[in-house]
This record gives structure tokens, sequence and C-alpha cells, in this order.
């Protein structure tokens, strides 16, 4: 059934992305964009919180840390967007294992108070060191990566491909780590960490790999984000940014691949429309959120699974009431 659903959100949101990409206005492209960043950020965040059982209030430390590495790089050595990305991708790595070493030692609520504690201390330093990092005020005028002419797009239209392979290539890298020996260990460790402690695996160290390997996905996201904007900014690597993916992750369904993909892409479509009406828009997601985790706890690709299992129970019903019917027509003399 859950392959069903993946299958499901697949044809839903592939079509979508491809219809920006390749028919979408200059608005339509910086929204496309701005959704594949979140959808990143949001994904990594739930190999945390949805198959690790991992729940981290501090992820925007990983993300900020990918914004201001691959952002500083590009604006003070003249790099492009590979190799800067990859330099934000390893500074948030390299801060991933270091925290993560501390982090994995403690659980539950006390593995959570950790990593906020780690992300408001780095969110603390780049709000004060105003050499490197701007300060509060942050740095404006990042270059935006240039492509020529290539195949007649623009540079804005090629930053949304660069996007949108970027998520579906982390997709399938975690789908195939879901179902490694690894990602079986790591729902193991989830369920049952007492036992797999028991067999001789040691389950900080497994959950040490998948913090790292969250924590540079997040700086991926980051960085791309840092060309989005244009910005480097210590709100980056506050700790409501990791809220924000938090929300989406909840709002599309954990233990989902692609439920944080359709909880980013829902969650800023009703913020860009309520924000059209209302300036009480957080109000709105407020509301939203709180209905979804009362009636639908498994977030909206777990409403999706409920509907069709009720259907494929109806269906079922259906044919139970029909089948002594059908024994009463083949008793029947012909």
């Amino acid at each position: 059934m859950k392959s069903h659903i993946e299958a499901t959100l697949a044809l839903i949101l592939f079509p979508l992305a491809l219809g920006i990409g390749i028919f979408g206005s200059r608005l339509w492209l910086n929204f496309g964009a701005e959704v594949a960043i979140w959808a990143l950020f949001a994904v990594s965040l739930n190999l945390l919180v949805g198959f690790g059982g991992m729940v981290s209030f501090g992820h925007a430390a990983y993300f900020g840390l990918g914004a201001y590495g691959a952002g500083l790089a590009a604006m003070r050595w003249g790099i492009g967007l590979v190799p800067a990305t990859l330099i934000g991708m390893g500074l948030a790595a390299l801060f991933a294992l270091l925290f993560g070493m501390l982090c994995v030692r403690r659980s539950k609520v006390y593995f959570a108070m950790l990593t906020l504690a780690f992300s408001q201390l780095v969110w603390a330093v780049a709000f004060r060191w105003n050499d490197l990092t701007g300060g509060d005020q942050g740095i404006n005028g990042l270059p935006m990566p240039q492509f020529g002419n290539l195949l007649g797009w623009t540079n804005q239209r090629w930053f949304y491909w660069i996007c949108l392979v970027l998520l579906c290539v982390v997709l399938y890298l975690l789908y195939r780590l879901a179902r490694s020996p690894f990602g079986t260990l790591l729902n193991a460790a989830k369920l049952n960490p007492e036992r797999v402690q028991f067999l001789g695996t040691s389950v900080p160290r497994v959950q040490l790999v998948a913090f790292v390997i969250a924590g540079a996905l997040a700086g991926l996201a980051g960085a791309l984000f840092a060309f989005h904007t244009r910005g480097l900014f210590p709100d980056y690597l506050f700790w409501t940014k990791g809220a924000e993916a938090l929300n989406m992750v909840v709002l599309g369904g954990m233990n989902q691949l692609l439920g944080p993909v359709l909880g980013a892409a829902t969650l800023l479509f009703i913020n860009q429309e309520a924000t059209a009406f209302t300036e009480y828009w957080s109000a709105v997601t407020g509301v939203m959120l709180g209905a979804l985790i009362l009636f639908a706890p498994g977030g909206l690709a777990g409403g999706l699974q409920r509907l069709f299992e009720l259907t494929k129970r109806r269906g079922a019903r259906k044919a139970g009431q029909s089948a002594p019917d059908l024994e009463a027509d083949l008793r029947r003399p012909q």
C-alpha cells in the first residue's frame, strides 16, 4: 500500500513540476525553485524524523551553514555554482558530524534539546560575527549563476531545472538508502534500539551516519537557497527555519518518501495565496496544521493512504455481498 501511495504522489507531482519547467512563467519558475529547495530541506529532515525517529529542532543550523559556506565562497573566491555548493555541503556535513557525535548519545527530548542548543549557538556566532557574516544585516548581492543562452533558456529556468533534478536525484538515493541494509538498521533502531544494540550493532553509530547525511542534504538545500535569494542572513540559521521544514514533514506525512515534497508544495502555495487576502496568513497555516494533526495524523499522504484502504475495503465488502448471489446463480438448474 505504501508503494501505491508513493506512485500516486509521483504521478501527481512530477507532471506539475515538468509543466512548470517547460511552460512556466517567471513567477512560476521562481515559486517552483523555492518549492524544490524547501522540499530538499524537508526531505533531509524526514530522514531523521520519519525514518530514524530522531526529532531535531536544530536542523536549520546545517541549512544556514550550507548557505553561508556556498555564498561566501562564491563571493570571495569567485567560484561557480557547483564548487560553491559542494563547499556548503561539506561545511554542513562537518558540523553535523561534530554536533552529531554529542547529540546521538541522548534520545527523545534530550536529543531534540541538544540539537536546538547547537543550532542557537551557530546562529549566535553568525549574528555577532560582523566581519565574516555581516552580522544581523546579513550580506546582499550574491551573484546569480550564469548559464549563457543554452537552449534559449533564461538563467532562472536553468536554475529551476537544476533544483528539480537535484531533488529527484536525492529522492532516488534516499529511496535506495531506505531499502538498503543500512535503512533496515536505521528503522530497527527507531522501533527497538535495545534489540539492535543486543544484536551487536552500535545504534549511536547508525544514527550518526544518518545525522551526517541529513546535515549534508540540508547544506545542499541551504546553498541553493542562498543563490535563489541572492543573500545571506542569520535567519537561515535560526531554529524557526527548521520548524518550517518540520511543519512540511508533518503536513505531507512522515514515513513517506514524497510526503515532505507534497507538504512543502502545499504549505508554500497556501502561504502565497493567504498573504494575498489577509495579513494573518500564519494563523491560517496554524489552523490548517492543527486540524490535520487532529483528524489526519499521518499527514496528506497518510490521508490518501486511508482513502485507498477505505476504497479497497468497500470494494471487498461489495464483492463479499455479491458472492452469495453468484453462488445461487451457479446452483440454479439451466
